[in-house]
């Protein structure tokens, strides 16, 4: 995976990611259920999608794992609604907020 992140240039981005932690202050994991023929088109856009730590395809009922930071929960869901549901192919999505009880 490695070798894949730095071919499509992720590893800058994952430099740039930790430079902007503070910002980022929620997280989120969104299962996404697509059209298996739309997955080329859809796959890359999530993949580097500013607020998308994390870009996993799976298999089963949801096809996409994504974990996403914001600075807000309202933040992540705009990112959700304006950006992820209008792609074409995005039949279903399902976001679990991730609640952080203690700080580290």
């Amino acid at each position: 995976m490695g070798d894949i992140d730095k071919v499509l240039g992720k590893e800058k981005v994952a430099e740039n990611e930790a430079a902007a932690v503070g910002s980022k202050r929620v997280s989120s994991y969104v299962l996404l259920e697509i059209e298996k023929e739309k997955l080329e088109a859809i796959y890359p856009a999530l993949y580097f999608d500013d607020r998308v730590v994390q870009c996993d395809y799976t298999r089963g009922k949801y096809d996409v794992v994504l974990l996403m930071k914001g600075s807000s929960f309202s933040d992540i869901g705009n990112t959700i609604k304006n950006k992820i549901k209008p792609m074409d192919g995005v039949l279903r999505i399902k976001e679990w907020p991730i609640i952080t009880l203690f700080e580290a």
